[in-house]
């Protein structure tokens, strides 16, 4: 059963990431109110709108993939990890921490989308979500990072990184905006200036994302130290090192060199592509991030993988189409949305 729990915990990770993305592009907009998240707000809200379908989603490996995937939670294997770490890593406090992210997410996620609904234009109704959305962003970073560590930093034996949490926010923030832009492009009758932020936010997230992934590698390789070096010793044999190279040049060079062409921004079918192809490198950096760490093997996706990966995909799918629809009823039912959504 290591197999599909394995493909099961990949798949469930990436699809937690564009959910919890589009909630801190959901809060980012509320601080900030610019015209691009305007735009994609609907998108945005149906994202994570998706999040109590996350949250039921994890039974699976709460219930019985536990032994499988995290060392801490087999006595045979924890070694000094159960002396030095039990009392934090132990099953009722890991299940108290994972019921009490997802409070905050969700809780944020339904004041947000419901508050919108109701006062779509009362500037009062817009202030106060601003005043919620500003510390909701920093305790969701906090949330976001605590949440990482246990679900994908643990089931490293030794490993850990303290920017661990902000490459996978900057990596949610991506595919967030890669999510946003795709759906926005695929409308008619679109902005060219909301189309051009988007591109600008998409750009800026993927120099983010290679500058913090470039910092970690930097600052383990010079410290040269076993435990450290051991999350990309494991990496680098076994066709898990021709993925790292695909991700250098596809989550980043790629998308960098045509996110910096004026003409990519201002054709809504060539963001669309830049997007869905930095959708797929989000997939690889995820699956390269978690699946050599809980099973054993070589690069190439195994079958539950994929039928994890697609499965939990078409759930999300649903439930995001789903919100989308609830969004555009609400909105139509208090006089519908302002012109430029």
């Amino acid at each position: 059963m290591s197999g599909f729990f394995a493909g099961y915990l990949f798949g469930w990770t990436f699809w937690l990431c564009v959910s919890l993305g589009c909630l801190g592009l959901l809060l980012l907009h509320h601080v900030l109110r610019a015209q691009w998240g305007r735009a994609v707000l609907p998108a945005l809200e149906a994202g994570a709108k998706t999040l109590p379908l996350m949250m039921i989603l994890f039974a699976p490996v709460l219930l019985g993939g536990m032994a499988e995937l995290y060392p801490w939670f087999r006595p045979e294997d924890a070694g000094d990890m159960a002396q030095h770490r039990g009392a934090y890593l132990n099953m009722p406090f890991f299940a108290a921490r994972f019921a009490a992210y997802f409070v905050v997410w969700i809780g944020l996620a339904v004041f947000l989308t419901a508050s919108s609904r109701r006062h779509l234009s009362s500037a009062v109704a817009e202030q106060m979500r601003t005043n919620v959305s500003a510390p909701g962003l920093a305790l969701f970073v906090l949330t976001v990072t605590f949440a990482v560590t246990d679900w994908v930093m643990s089931t490293e034996q030794q490993w850990s990184s303290t920017i661990f949490g902000v490459w996978f926010i900057t990596g949610q923030a991506l595919s967030a905006v890669a999510l946003a832009a795709l759906w926005y492009a695929g409308r008619g009758g679109v902005a060219p200036r909301v189309l051009r932020d988007l591109g600008n936010l998409m750009l800026a997230f993927t120099l983010m994302w290679a500058y913090i992934s470039l910092s970690q590698y930097l600052i383990i390789w010079s410290g040269n130290l076993p435990e450290e070096a051991s999350f990309y010793l494991r990496r680098s044999h076994e066709g898990w090192q021709a993925l790292g190279l695909l991700l250098i040049i596809g989550q980043f060079l790629v998308p960098f060199l045509a996110l910096l062409s004026g003409k990519t921004k201002r054709s809504p079918s060539g963001l669309a592509l830049v997007a869905l192809w930095t959708l797929l490198m989000r997939a690889v950096d995820v699956y390269w991030i978690v699946s050599p760490s809980v099973r054993p093997g070589g690069a190439l996706p195994s079958l539950f993988d994929l039928l994890a990966f697609g499965a939990l995909g078409g759930l999300w799918l649903a439930a995001f189409a789903r919100g989308l629809r609830s969004t555009r009823t609400a909105r139509a039912a208090i006089g519908g949305a302002p012109a430029h959504v």
